[in-house]
This record gives structure tokens, sequence and C-alpha cells, in this order.
């Protein structure tokens, strides 16, 4: 959600940027590539990205709930209220590397 980003004054990935990116424990688990970056209004995202992005069935109406779901969340933080028009940044990225899992020793 582009707001968060502006709240916390985070950068925006744009195309041929590399990122790491980080799992669930905060551990880097790979490198990427941004293939292109778009900010959208929430409820312009579409079924394509919704299947690209790959999460849950792959579904539009999947994304859309579970987005909902952690935009809200993320509004509360930065006291705004989500909205139908909020702006969400739309990222597509090819994998360089996968990182070997960190053992928890």
């Amino acid at each position: 959600m582009l707001w968060g980003y502006q709240h916390d004054g985070e950068h925006i990935a744009k195309a041929g940027d590399i990122e790491i990116v980080f799992d669930h424990l905060h551990e880097p688990a790979l490198v990427t590539r941004i293939i292109s970056s778009e900010v959208v209004p929430y409820c312009e995202v579409t079924a394509e990205y919704a299947a690209i992005e790959g999460e849950g069935d792959g579904s539009l109406e999947y994304w859309r709930k579970a987005h909902w779901v952690y935009f809200s969340r993320e509004c509360k933080r930065i006291g705004k209220e989500p909205t139908e028009h909020m702006p969400v940044i739309c990222n597509i990225f090819e994998v360089l590397h996968v990182l070997p899992v960190q053992s928890g020793a």
C-alpha cells in the first residue's frame, strides 16, 4: 500500500531495482529484480496480477480478501481509513537467487 510506504519514508521500487525478500521469520530468502512497478487503486488490481502474485488459490477474490485484511491493519497503524480507491503498489519481479535457509542454532 503506497500510503504505508509514504508514511514510513520507504523507497518505492522501480523497474531494474534489485531487492532482498525476507521470509515470515524476517530472514533473507530471495534476491529479486523488479520487472515492473505500478501504483493502482485497490479496486483496479487485475485478476492477471492476482494470478501472478500467486497467493492462496491465485484468484482476484482471494487477493482482495487477504489484502483488504492486511491493508486495513496498515491503515489503522498510520491513521488512515481503507478505501476501494487506496493506492497499492503492484510489483512484478524475477527471482535471481534463492538464499540458503538459515538454521536457528
